[in-house]
C-alpha cells in the first residue's frame, strides 16, 4: 500500500485533474510489491481529456511516488482483465 503522505498529494492531483475516481490495483494493492514493481492506478476522468493532458498527470503521479506507474483508463479496460483488476482495486479518490 502506498504511504498516507503520498496518498494525500495523489488526492490533491486527482483534484486538480479532473479526476473523479483512482484506485490502485496490481502488487501495491494485493500487498505482494518489490522494490521494482510499478504503481498500477485504474482512473476516470469527469471529462475526456487529450494525451498531453494524460501524460502530465502521468508525469505528475510518477514524480509524486517516485515510481513508475501504469495509469489505466476504466472505459479502455480490456473485458478480460476487468475480473481480476477490479478484485484487487483498492479506492484511493472517489468523487462520483
Amino acid at each position: 500500500m502506498l504511504k498516507s503522505t503520498d496518498l494525500q498529494k495523489v488526492t490533491t492531483i486527482c483534484r486538480n485533474a479532473g479526476i473523479d475516481y483512482l484506485a490502485l490495483f496490481g502488487s501495491y494493492a494485493r500487498g505482494d510489491y518489490h522494490e521494482d514493481s510499478d504503481v498500477d492506478l485504474l482512473v476516470n476522468f469527469k471529462e475526456t481529456q487529450s494525451y498531453f493532458e494524460k501524460a502530465r498527470v502521468l508525469l505528475n503521479l510518477q514524480d509524486t511516488l517516485n515510481k513508475e506507474v501504469d495509469l489505466v483508463s476504466y472505459k479502455n479496460i480490456k473485458p478480460n482483465r476487468k475480473p481480476y483488476i477490479m478484485r484487487d482495486a483498492v479506492t484511493i479518490y472517489d468523487e462520483r
